[in-house]
């Protein structure tokens, strides 16, 4: 198969539709000016400090292509891509956290069967290391309708250049979307080829306005879980938390990424791996936009969490810590509800806690929200049965939502 690697950072290809220009570049490097200039300070997973850095600390098995559509008034859109070699019996670990065992024996044999043959290159619309919809932006003036084509036009596009440069590509995954973009008359004349899927919810946080200090949120929970806060912030009072400089980031690098791969190791599903000099190169690139904290017991890094500023957002990233230390003193609790802490402070709008650990983050307070994501595969059997395949393979997280706040 052919092997990924990084292109010379030029202009790939161009394409003429209707009355837009599109460009096809393997760098953001390579017109950072125009892409920023548009993308403002609209969203951080969109500007070229956080994608540079991406591909400075590329993960495994991955590389990029951007798009920028112009007309005779200027850029008017930009479209992100990821190039991923996706092998489903490497990114699926059903044995993981115990999914094997609640599997029926035929299910799992089928189930097995087909991952450990799934193997191909897939083109990824938007950014498979975070949570959200991060792959495309256009002006306001132009409508859904017209951004679904060019994305469609594109994706089409960038699938024969792919192909020209030796990667075969089989799948089209486009993500992720807070409600179907895709009506079901939109589907049936620009996207009748792409299956509609429902990922793991989002969970989302909004900040009240009557916050002002964590006593403030602390008052509107129930008594129960003002019970559970205090006895988990009780356990972690003699650890000391402490935000990472970049040289500290650099220092306990090697560490700080011991840790995340050992919570994204027992992952049932992951589609990329971070590099292990992303968090010093993210930080290298979004400056004050990111933060890292350390969590240090007699000087020792124990676990450490990071966060996003996008806006008024904040998006809760990748964190790690040591197993036996969780246990004891509720780290991963004490982790939310610090980062609930942040946002209070730093009057946040919102904070997005992504699709893992679903019930936890419910019972600090974020509210599931709904995610779409869309597939194509180039072989027409093949897609026809793409929903049957996701049934078998998909690694459902079974959850109760909580509501700990007093009515």
């Amino acid at each position: 198969m052919h092997t990924l690697t990084r292109h010379n950072t030029h202009t790939i290809d161009t394409l003429n539709w209707q009355s837009y220009a599109f460009g096809l570049y393997d760098s953001v490097d390579a017109m950072t000016e125009r892409w920023d200039g548009f993308v403002d300070n609209k969203n951080v997973f969109l500007s070229s400090a956080y994608l540079g850095a991406l591909e400075s600390a590329t993960p495994g098995r991955m590389s990029f292509y951007y798009v920028l559509i112009e007309d005779d008034n200027g850029v008017q859109g930009v479209i992100y891509f990821q190039l991923i070699h996706f092998n489903a019996g490497v990114s699926l670990n059903y044995d993981r956290n115990g999914q094997s065992s609640s599997t029926g024996k035929l299910r799992k044999a089928v189930r097995d069967f087909l991952a450990q043959r799934i193997d191909f290159y897939a083109l990824v619309c938007g950014n498979s290391a975070v949570t959200g919809p991060h792959g495309f932006l256009f002006n306001d003036h132009i409508d859904q309708q017209t951004q679904l084509n060019i994305v469609d036009c594109c994706l089409d596009w960038i699938k024969n250049v792919a192909s020209s440069q030796g990667f075969d590509v089989q799948l089209i995954f486009i993500k992720d979307f807070y409600s179907p973009v895709f009506t079901h008359s939109d589907r049936c004349t620009t996207f009748p080829q792409y299956n509609e899927f429902q990922a793991q919810p989002g969970m989302i946080m909004p900040l009240r306005d009557t916050w002002h200090n964590f006593d403030d949120y602390m008052s509107d929970l129930q008594s129960k879980y003002r019970v559970r806060v205090r006895r988990a912030r009780k356990k972690c009072a003699h650890i000391e938390r402490r935000i990472l400089s970049k040289d500290d980031i650099l220092t306990l690098e090697s560490q700080l990424y011991r840790y995340y791969r050992a919570i994204a190791d027992k992952a049932v599903f992951n589609l990329s791996i971070l590099a292990e000099d992303y968090f010093s190169t993210l930080k290298e690139k979004l400056g004050d936009k990111f933060h890292v904290y350390g969590y240090f017991e007699d000087n020792h890094l124990i676990a450490f969490y990071s966060m996003i500023e996008n806006n008024n957002s904040l998006e809760a990233h990748f964190l790690g810590y040591e197993e036996s230390a969780n246990k004891k003193k509720q780290i991963y609790l004490n982790m939310l509800l610090d980062i609930i802490e942040f946002c209070i402070l730093n009057k946040c709008g919102k904070i997005l806690f992504a699709r893992t650990a679903l019930e936890i983050k419910s019972s600090v307070g974020a509210v599931a929200h709904n995610m779409y994501f869309y597939l194509q595969h180039s072989k027409g059997f093949h897609n026809k049965f793409l929903p049957l395949i996701f049934n078998v393979l998909d690694p459902k997280e079974e959850w109760v939502a909580r509501t700990p706040f007093r009515e």
